[in-house]
C-alpha cells in the first residue's frame, strides 16, 4: 500500500533514499548502504514482506496427491509456502524458446501427480519465476504475460478451482 500510494498520490518525482518512511522502514536488517549496492528484487521483497506483514498477501500453499497414490509422503507438510513468502514457480523446460505465465502456474499445480495449491484466495499473489536450471546456469527462456492469470486454489471438499488474478506488475532483472 505504501507504494501504491507513493506512486499515484505523488506529484513530483521522490528520492526514495531520503524519503522518510521507506528509510523508517530500512531500519531494521536492509541499511540504507544496501541501496548503493546491486541486490536481488526477491531478497529485498522476502525481506519487505517479512517486515511489514501486509495483511491483504496471503501466500499460503500446500502440495498434496489428489490421485490414491498409497503412502502419502507428503503428510508431514514438508512442501509448503508461507504466508509473507513468494510462491516460486519453476520453469520446467528450459528448452523452449517461449513459454506463458499460464503454462508455468499449470506445470507447478500439477493435477496428475503431487498437486500444489493456495489454501484460499486472496486478493494479492505474489510468484516468483524461478530461472536457475542449476546454481550456475540462468536461463533466458522468454515468458509471456497476459493481463490475467488463473490460479489453483484448494476447496473444503479437496478439489482443486482456478481463480482469477489481475498481473497487476512484473520486476524483472536485465543483469547477469
Amino acid at each position: 500500500e505504501l507504494f501504491r500510494s507513493l506512486s499515484t498520490n505523488a506529484w513530483m518525482p521522490l528520492c526514495l533514499r531520503s524519503f522518510r518512511p521507506l528509510v523508517w522502514l530500512l531500519g531494521h536488517g536492509w541499511q540504507e548502504g544496501d541501496l548503493y549496492h546491486q541486490q536481488d528484487a526477491c531478497e529485498f521483497l522476502q525481506w519487505f514482506l517479512a517486515r511489514t506483514m501486509p495483511t491483504f498477501v496471503n501466500n499460503r500453499w500446500v502440495a498434496q496427491h489428489l490421485l490414491d497414490v498409497g503412502d502419502d509422503d507428503l503428510r508431514d507438510g514438508s512442501e509448503k509456502g508461507s504466508q509473507h513468502g513468494l510462491i516460486q514457480i519453476p520453469i520446467f523446460d528450459p528448452s523452449l524458446l517461449t513459454c506463458t505465465l499460464q503454462h508455468l502456474i499449470d506445470h507447478w499445480n500439477d493435477a496428475l501427480g503431487v498437486c500444489r495449491a493456495a489454501l484460499q484466495a486472496d486478493s494479492v499473489l505474489i510468484l516468483q519465476i524461478s530461472r536457475f536450471i542449476d546454481l550456475s546456469q540462468k536461463c533466458m527462456q522468454q515468458i509471456e504475460f497476459g493481463s490475467q492469470i488463473r490460479f489453483p486454489v484448494f476447496q473444503t471438499d479437496g478439489t482443486v478451482h482456478f481463480f482469477p488474478f489481475v498481473v497487476a506488475g512484473i520486476i524483472f532483472h536485465l543483469g547477469a
